[in-house]
């Protein structure tokens, strides 16, 4: 039995050193792991273990702890719709700028590559989309992967996979990039040679090191992100953001988002999926360029303010961010209406477990009332404690099967899972219950767009402009969203509608 203590100590080591928020869907995986290790170690104890990896020499085995916990289902082609639009979408824009500048480089980056699948799909897909183009392929392209564990990287190195890891995959690539090896097939050397595997710590270590050989053209990281505490997941996209080619792109899992960031992306939307690409910052010569333009423009000699890069109006909405749930107000406040509007001030400054503590003194104050459980789902959800943000749900709708916020709770839940259906219909039933939801069109308008559901997106788009034109600038539950910001959005994908219809 470890002490509870002891696993908050590792897990603020982990914290520390790896930018790792180990949510509470996470500690049984950390504890199964110590105790394999432990075991495997012939360590008496978890003291013993805390001991071992206090030693700088022993990093090797927190890496290895990490990976351990962190990894997930990883496979060749898996979610092959990120695929095709690198090769279909990507790729041409990739070619024509790069021989507009004259470079025949092409660089990418698999960050999180744990056991190789994903680098080597990258190099497979790469050198067919070059040699489409005309390139000489393998001469012009390199794929550089990390991961914290050294001993998935040998693996990887190997490029040695089972039947089972390859059963899947089109007999095609099969039969032209690998060769039998053992009972199992290895990627032959002029697809092992594209791709070059280094030991990295997303949170640690200098993003420069990376980059010996030019700026990348793509970066895929996908269900990485997830794992990270709010400071490292920003300060990931930041480092990405610098070791990126300027217009260069990013991948990231379908559960991951930089929707509610100071990010410097465009999300953009093809059939099926979706990718991000670099807002490259204006050189200093574009700068005041603008600032001329801007003085031209407005007949002013005062210079233009500095342009700071423009919120995204077209991410995909996920939970990641603060969700917004105002107060509500009356002339005549009664005691549970004051606790409701505490809890939420504090939340909203995310002062979380001051927060947690308002809404279960809500709860035991008044224990048939929804709003403390709806409140205690709002700030699980919003740490990434679904299951739990589940039951606290259950519970608000014990009291009430009427609540319209606690329905689009749900939508949000489910998007993270990948739900796709359930997000829809629990986005609908709270348009339902309040037509002029106008966040919850938003979020349906954006799913609906991702599956190519064009005409139910399109629907959903003009619910918001509709609602928001009425709104003035307060959206209700907006997270941050203003009406221009809205209405800009909205505008913008009816547009992209009418040119996929055409």
């Amino acid at each position: 039995m470890f002490k509870a203590e002891q696993i908050e100590e590792l897990q603020k080591i982990i914290k520390d050193l790896y930018g790792l928020s180990l949510r509470d869907n996470h500690l049984n995986e950390l504890l199964q792991s110590l105790r394999r290790r432990i075991a495997e170690l012939r360590l008496g104890s978890l003291s013993e273990y805390l001991a071992l990896i206090s030693n700088p020499r022993a990093k090797q085995e927190l890496d290895h702890l990490v990976a351990q916990i962190t990894v997930g289902e990883t496979s060749f082609f898996r979610t092959p719709h990120q695929f095709w639009a690198l090769r279909d979408f990507v790729f041409p824009e990739l070619v024509r700028r790069k021989r507009e500048t004259g470079d025949s480089q092409y660089r990418f980056l698999s960050a999180g590559c744990a056991t190789g699948e994903e680098p080597y799909t990258l190099a497979m897909v790469a050198s067919e989309a070059l040699r489409s183009a005309g390139h000489s392929g393998p001469a012009s392209l390199k794929v550089v992967a990390c991961d914290v564990n050294r001993s998935f990287l040998d693996d990887a190195r190997d490029g040695v996979y089972s039947l089972k890891d390859v059963k899947n995959m089109d007999p095609r690539y099969l039969d032209w990039y690998f060769e039998p090896k053992g009972k199992g097939f290895q990627l032959k050397k002029q697809v092992r040679d594209l791709v070059h595997f280094v030991h990295f710590n997303l949170a640690q270590d200098d993003f420069g090191l990376l980059t010996v050989a030019g700026l990348f053209d793509a970066i895929f990281c996908r269900n990485v992100l997830i794992y990270f505490d709010s400071r490292c997941l920003k300060q990931t996209v930041r480092n990405f953001y610098g070791i990126m080619e300027d217009h260069g792109y990013l991948f990231l899992g379908y559960s991951e988002s930089l929707y509610g960031m100071d990010a410097r992306f465009d999300c953009v939307y093809v059939p099926n999926t979706f990718y991000y690409k670099k807002i490259p910052s204006p050189r200093p010569s574009e700068a005041k360029d603008i600032e001329a333009a801007f003085a031209r423009r407005t007949g002013s000699a005062k210079p233009a303010p500095r342009i700071k890069p423009a919120r995204d109006k077209a991410r995909v909405p996920a939970p990641e961010p603060a969700l917004k749930f105002p107060a509500r107000k009356s002339a005549e406040s009664s005691p549970l209406d004051k606790l409701w509007d505490k809890a939420w001030e504090l939340f909203e400054k995310e002062e979380y477990e001051k927060a947690h503590a308002g809404f279960a003194r809500m709860i035991e104050e008044s224990p048939s009332s929804p709003r403390g459980y709806l409140g205690m789902a709002f700030i699980l959800a919003n740490q990434g404690k679904n299951e739990d943000a589940g039951q606290y749900l259950e519970r608000c709708f014990e009291m009430d099967k009427l609540v319209p916020e606690g329905y689009y709770l749900l939508g949000l839940l489910a998007e993270r899972k990948e739900e796709w259906e359930k997000a829809i219909e629990n986005y609908q039933r709270a348009i339902f219950l309040k037509s002029d939801f106008t966040i919850a069109h938003f979020n349906l308008a954006s799913l609906y767009f991702r599956l190519c559901e064009l005409q139910s997106a399109q629907r959903e788009l003009k619910a918001v402009k509709e609602i928001s034109q009425s709104a003035g600038d307060k959206i209700y539950l907006s997270g941050g969203w203003t009406q221009k910001a809205l209405l800009d959005w909205a505008d913008s994908h009816l547009s992209k509608i009418e040119e996929l219809g055409k």
